[in-house]
């Protein structure tokens, strides 16, 4: 049975200065979506997104985590991304998305627009600067049942991603972060600060809600065109709920449990279009055994994003 293509979009703490920089400088589709949202960005705030991410001056190793940049940068690029892949002939038979990556899995469903989703990144990006406390998210390197076993961890932050059964993500104030970090590093335990100022998928985010949701009912949101997978329920939605883009900053992500409903269904190649490959981890570390699937990835900080996106093109003449 031949495999179909589901599309991933990560979110928040894959991104980094220049990503996306090759393929801006030599996939023709890729650049005119960079530009056309970066038009939309520009009229929105007066900043030109490109010329910050693009900036030579920036290195991919230096902390990219302002929200105002960062959130529309990842959806930005992964959108063009996912445009040239469609261009080139190959298209999502199913979307995927963890948090800030739903926005753009909604685009490419016909869900929203994408002036829609800038619109809501930078007033999102604004709100969360302005009134939530200053915090961050920790990815550990440990069998998740490890939140609830130790106190330090579940007194001082809350759970905010499962990626696998070695991997979880805690959300935390700067804080409670630092007595983690220093439980961490007693103990000896593999961990990564990931590059956002702001503790999403917890309670920290609930002074914004009421505006958040506001600004979330003007919105018309469509049927999906293509199946939505989301890792919100962990299911496929037929229809989006009205507060569903608040959910996705709110709620703990399930994304081993969209991977289990996706192979209960066949299949699958699955396509990372987020900047780092991180995806393409999680799915792999989360395909049951036997499993005929495959993980694809096309954008790295070590380059060869053309060739990657090529080879893939390829594959699929």
């Amino acid at each position: 049975m031949s495999r179909t293509n589901v599309f991933l979009f990560s979110g928040q703490g894959s991104q980094y200065y220049q990503m996306g920089k090759e393929l801006f400088l030599t996939n023709q589709t890729f650049r005119k979506w960079m530009f056309k949202q970066n038009e939309i960005m520009y009229d929105l705030t007066g900043e030109s997104l490109l010329n910050h991410l693009y900036d030579q001056k920036r290195m991919k190793s230096e902390l990219f985590d302002n929200l105002t940049f960062s959130h529309p940068a990842i959806f930005m690029v992964e959108v063009a991304l996912a445009q040239a892949l469609i261009e080139g002939g190959r298209t999502p038979d199913y979307v995927a998305g963890t948090s800030l990556g739903e926005f753009a899995s909604a685009v490419v469903a016909g869900v929203l627009e994408v002036d829609e989703v800038i619109r809501i990144l930078t007033t999102q990006a604004r709100m969360v600067t302005a009134h939530c406390p200053p915090g961050g998210m920790i990815t550990i390197i440990d069998n998740p049942a490890l939140f609830e076993q130790e106190p330090i961890l579940h007194e001082n932050s809350e759970l905010a991603s499962v990626n696998y059964h070695q991997s979880f993500v805690i959300s935390g104030t700067d804080e409670g972060l630092a007595v983690i970090q220093r439980y961490l590093d007693q103990q000896e335990k593999l961990y990564q600060r990931l590059p956002v100022r702001f503790a999403f998928h917890a309670s920290y985010l609930d002074v914004v809600k009421p505006f958040y949701l506001d600004t979330l009912q003007g919105l018309t949101l469509r049927k999906p065109q293509i199946p939505f997978v989301s890792s919100v329920t962990g299911g496929i939605l037929d229809e989006l709920p009205q507060d569903y883009f608040w959910e996705i900053a709110r709620q703990p992500i399930r994304f081993p449990q969209a991977v289990q409903t996706l192979e209960s269904i066949g299949s699958h190649d699955y396509i990372d279009m987020g900047p780092s490959g991180t995806m393409k981890n999680f799915v792999h570390h989360n395909l049951p055994q036997g499993s005929t699937s495959e993980c694809h990835t096309i954008m790295s900080p070590y380059s060869q994003d053309a060739a990657n996106l090529e080879k893939l093109l390829g594959q699929n003449v």
